[in-house]
């Protein structure tokens, strides 16, 4: 898998969830993911041989030969000397569409206006960051994970860590009334019954109104990111 897609986008650009994507090609994987942008990273030396970055795309949960519901997402991918990009399952830390996944042929729109838009194949408004006429001229996935719409001074109009999900990577910042949400199960990217919030006194995680103080078994820590997780069925 070669690196020949854009590392920025200006507006007036769509991509379609399809096999033009750069996608994993092995059959036995247990998820499909179409990448269409990455940040912008020095292809690492011999010495490092692999190097964890990030990129967007489509990802679905399940066989990859017959994913049939995706989500716009951002994840880790692993640049290696080879100029290919490596995954491993499931590194999302951040996701548009959670509550309704697209189909084959979907699309993410970088209007004209400036807006980003997901729509399923069937033309249905999914997903939006509603900043038409806000002055966007570009797009980029910063090398901390952020997605972030510009204008023409590179002031951030819109940026992907203002609406966490249900992860938090190095530098990102959970803040007042915000909240990460945990998914339904591995597989099912719903929203769960466990969140986690900030409130004006302490850090509390929550079971729909019941808060109660974090245990540490409910993240799971990694190098980059720090995710809300469940350990059960709720």
């Amino acid at each position: 898998m070669s690196m020949s897609f854009a590392l920025n986008a200006e507006p007036n650009t769509v991509w379609y969830n399809n096999r033009s994507l750069l996608q994993n090609t092995f059959s036995d994987d247990n998820f499909l993911m179409r990448i269409f942008l990455p940040h912008d990273i020095a292809v690492p030396s011999i010495n490092d041989s692999i190097v964890p970055s990030f990129a967007c795309g489509f990802f679905c949960a399940g066989s990859a030969t017959s994913c049939d519901a995706y989500i716009f997402s951002i994840f880790f991918v692993y640049v290696s000397t080879d100029f290919s990009q490596r995954l491993r399952w499931p590194e999302i830390v951040w996701f548009a569409n959670r509550d309704h996944p697209v189909g084959e042929n979907a699309t993410v729109q970088f209007t004209e206006l400036g807006d980003l838009v997901l729509y399923d194949a069937d033309g249905t408004l999914v997903w939006s960051t509603n900043t038409a006429n806000k002055s966007v001229v570009s797009m980029n996935l910063t090398g901390s994970g952020n997605l972030v719409l510009l204008d023409r001074t590179n002031v951030e109009v819109w940026r992907s860590f203002d609406h966490p999900t249900d992860t938090l990577v190095i530098s990102q910042t959970l803040q007042m009334g915000q909240k990460l949400v945990a998914r339904t199960s591995s597989t099912n990217w719903t929203e769960g019954k466990l969140y986690l919030t900030e409130s004006p006194s302490s850090l509390m995680a929550c079971m729909h109104l019941h808060c109660i103080l974090p245990e540490p078994h409910w993240w799971n820590c990694c190098n980059k990111h720090v995710s809300l997780r469940c350990t059960q069925e709720w």
